[in-house]
């Protein structure tokens, strides 16, 4: 189990998603627009499958933000 990574494009910091699935779950994840707010920056962001990558918090080092909270 891991959780969805972005890379803040204000910032160009790593951000969790908050979202935790396993590689075979995300392998089949839909190539649909999410969006949610940045701690690391406060804007709204939207982003794709293909924008993102699965990980453990200790692969990716130590996070820069916590947890970014999904926006509908």
């Amino acid at each position: 189990m891991g959780t969805i990574w972005i890379k803040c494009p204000a910032t160009g910091r790593k951000a969790a998603t908050g979202i935790e699935t396993d590689p075979a779950t995300f392998a089949t994840l839909p190539q649909q627009i999410e969006a949610m707010r940045c701690p690391a920056c406060g804007m709204r962001h939207r982003w794709l499958k293909d924008d993102a990558w699965l990980a453990e918090a200790a692969e990716v080092g130590t996070p820069d933000t916590p947890a970014l909270s999904r926006v509908a």
